[in-house]
């Protein structure tokens, strides 16, 4: 496992969320000093905040940035996602600036599940439209890692099943035409 997502696991597993009322935690006050701007306390968001705390932490630069969508231009771009890689997505519209950034984990066929900190206030695996996102980035400098073996063996079970389908659908034509070469040649004899 990658070292910025332990890091991120140990503050999920932590507790890490917003305090209510006027006191903030300890943890989230402490993601600041990974950005140059922004307000110490849980008043804002800070999704990025955390991510950058977890990288650098990790010995890794982060975008030194309270903005989300800092993330768009860091790292390296990945074409489709891998455990722990940095998701962004838009928030209002995809051109408004705004938006959210987490550790990509997991997906369904409309949502992506990525660990992340103000996330229901707090640092969290939560779900997020599939249609908001706008890039996956990889740390430049690491490896991007290969499939895992998993990975592979579900990409694998999806191709069986959609060529099962192909031959079935295939199978199913291939009778139709028989009956019908069968009734044509009834005819004939």
């Amino acid at each position: 496992m990658h070292k910025w997502v332990e890091i991120a696991r140990k503050d999920e597993a932590a507790g890490v969320a917003e305090i209510p009322g006027g006191a903030d935690h300890p943890r989230i006050v402490e993601y600041n000093r990974y950005v140059k701007y922004g307000t110490p306390g849980d008043d804002e968001a800070w999704c990025a905040k955390c991510v950058n705390a977890w990288f650098e932490e990790a010995g890794i630069k982060g975008t030194n940035s309270a903005r989300a969508r800092s993330f768009e231009t860091w790292g390296v771009p990945l074409h489709s996602p891998i455990p722990g890689c940095v998701v962004v997505y838009w928030r209002g519209n995809p051109n408004s600036g705004s938006g959210h950034v987490h550790l990509y984990e997991r997906e369904d066929e409309t949502h992506i599940y990525g660990r992340g900190g103000n996330q229901s206030n707090k640092v969290c695996v939560a779900p997020y439209e599939k249609d908001r996102v706008l890039c996956f980035r990889w740390p430049a400098g690491i490896p991007i890692p290969e499939p895992e073996a998993e990975q592979g063996v579900m990409i694998a079970m999806e191709d069986a099943r959609a060529l099962r389908e192909k031959f079935a659908e295939t199978a199913k034509l291939l009778q139709e035409w028989a009956d019908e070469l069968g009734e044509a040649l009834e005819g004939v004899a």
